[in-house]
């Protein structure tokens, strides 16, 4: 669909694109920080709290590589890719911090097995992580309300 005032696609369908897009990179990165924590808490006999912080490291950085050449390629941030690294790496820490206490109720409270708790916490944060991601690390101005109007 195109918008015929501006000659460009519709705004709201590149808003969805990214949104579909940054849910498959959201989709690996459960994978890997899944495996991590698998292998840091079940083989190296790491404490699945101190593992889910150890496998958040590793899966944020699977994270924003992707996401920098795939989801946003099409921004022109003003940022430095170190930069948008180092607020991408501060975004999931922030996460990880509010995941914690949830992941440990889930776990040690309620009895669910550390690694679905700790997806489930992953799900749960992944939408905050998203508009962060698109309004904060990589806006270049171009993501406004207009990209937000489902016409």
């Amino acid at each position: 669909m195109r918008d015929n005032s501006r000659g460009r696609p519709h705004a709201s369908w590149a808003y969805a694109r990214r949104v579909v897009k940054f849910g498959l990179v959201g989709a690996t990165g459960l994978v890997v920080n899944t495996a991590l924590l698998a292998l840091f808490s079940g083989v190296l006999g790491v404490h699945y709290l101190l593992g889910a912080a150890l496998a958040t490291q590793g899966s944020t950085a699977w994270n924003f590589f992707i996401t920098d050449i795939w989801v946003f390629r099409d921004r022109v941030p003003g940022r430095a890719k170190l930069r948008r690294f180092g607020m991408f790496w501060v975004l999931n820490n922030v996460a990880l911090l509010i995941r914690w206490p949830v992941l440990w109720v889930l776990t040690d409270l309620v009895g669910i097995q550390y690694l679905i708790s700790n997806l489930i916490t992953l799900l749960l944060v992944m939408a905050g992580r998203y508009a962060l991601s698109e309004f904060w690390i990589w806006n270049d101005g171009s993501a406004r309300e207009e990209d937000l109007a489902w016409r």
